[in-house]
């Protein structure tokens, strides 16, 4: 699972699902850099080949007062191996099936 910023006020981006939830943010808890994608987990792609099926889960982006700016949810299918989802200047999680990585 990979993620990008469109938007510099993100401090924590996180992702959960039925057993597990991680998350990332910068160690001097700096707002987390725009434009490129950063590579989450695979613990989404874990759960789907476990399952046999796809997985959801939520995405949550918050800013530096722990405020949510943006959140979705998805289902992530195993057999894809990864996922691309930017969140939006505007606040929306979208998923970028055109992008090859």
């Amino acid at each position: 699972m990979y993620g990008k910023l469109e938007r510099n006020d993100v401090y924590s981006l996180s992702m959960s699902c039925e057993g597990f939830d991680v998350g990332m943010n910068n160690a001097d808890l700096t707002a987390i850099e725009s434009g490129e994608y950063i590579f989450m987990d695979n613990g989404i792609m874990i759960a789907s080949k476990e399952a046999g099926t796809p997985a959801p889960f939520s995405i949550t982006a918050k800013d530096a007062d722990g405020r949510i700016v943006a959140s979705g949810e998805f289902s992530f299918d195993a057999t894809r191996e990864k996922m691309y989802l930017t969140v939006t200047a505007d606040g929306r999680i979208m998923e970028d099936k055109d992008y090859e990585g």
